[in-house]
């Protein structure tokens, strides 16, 4: 996770400082000691002093560092990961395992719903991979399954590719078909644990991709966003809990575009 820089203390500011712990020492430590003559004298002074050097301090830092770590705490933003591999190696780590596993994520026993938005489902559980035949392990008999996947039919993905091509140059028709493939691949392998019983619904989207994320428990989420002309793994991502309105408009988000979605049938044999 990356941490917040801050700028050097002036060397004014650290005399500053000094000259307020020294004083609050000199005016409320002493008369505790001399009028009061207690053990319990010199402690009020350390206390009082300890609070209003703290004070001056938190004030300071946060006006350096520009938003106090008590918002962002209360606003419930508990991870910012630089990418892709930096973001489910934490996942890995809160599970106390090795490496990040698809199957941990998605099927834990916990998991009452999951929501997904994205191109595909490649920045959770790479269907590309030579894994993708035991999808069937992902998933939980108990969790309802939601994912929103790019149209492959539709034209923003054409536009998409197009637009994020190198000089502006027209992508191959074999490249963007590839990247069809890709997504029809997905669909269909969903479908085939949906046949087996699970509660899982499939809808395509025709807006321009945004975000990639993840809901679990309407409760915890993962998002990134898509940057122009960069990877999914090299997109950096943040972790919110349910704690105030920013996942609840990230919610919001995915709830809209469900609705205005086209549910993906499965295909009769």
């Amino acid at each position: 996770m990356r941490k917040f820089k801050l700028r050097i203390f002036k060397w004014g500011e650290i005399i500053l400082y000094i000259s307020i712990a020294l004083g609050g020492v000199v005016l409320i430590l002493i008369p505790g000691i001399v009028f009061l003559n207690t053990i319990g004298g010199i402690l009020v002074g350390g206390v009082s002093t300890s609070c209003l050097l703290s004070y001056f301090l938190t004030r300071s830092l946060q006006e350096k560092i520009g938003v106090s770590l008590f918002m962002i705490i209360k606003r419930g933003i508990i991870g910012i990961y630089e990418n892709r591999e930096e973001m489910k190696a934490a996942i890995a780590k809160d599970k106390g395992i090795d490496a990040y596993n698809p199957g941990d994520f998605f099927a834990h026993p916990k998991n009452k719903s999951i929501k997904m938005i994205g191109i595909n489902l490649n920045d959770f559980a790479d269907l590309a991979d030579e894994h993708r035949n035991e999808i069937i392990k992902w998933f939980n008999p108990h969790c309802k399954y939601e994912f929103l996947i790019l149209n492959p039919e539709g034209d923003f993905i054409w536009k998409r590719m197009t637009d994020e091509s190198d000089e502006g140059k027209d992508r191959p028709e074999e490249e963007i078909k590839k990247e069809q493939g890709k997504i029809e691949m997905v669909i269909s392998k969903l479908n085939e644990v949906k046949k087996q019983g699970y509660n899982i619904t499939i809808k395509t989207y025709d807006i321009y991709p945004m975000v990639s994320m993840i809901i679990r428990n309407e409760n915890e989420l993962y998002v990134g966003p898509y940057l122009f002309q960069a990877s999914g793994t090299s997109t950096p991502w943040i972790r919110i809990e349910k704690k105030d309105g920013i996942f609840d408009k990230y919610l919001e988000h995915f709830d809209k575009i469900w609705k205005s979605s086209r549910t993906q049938e499965i295909e009769k044999d």
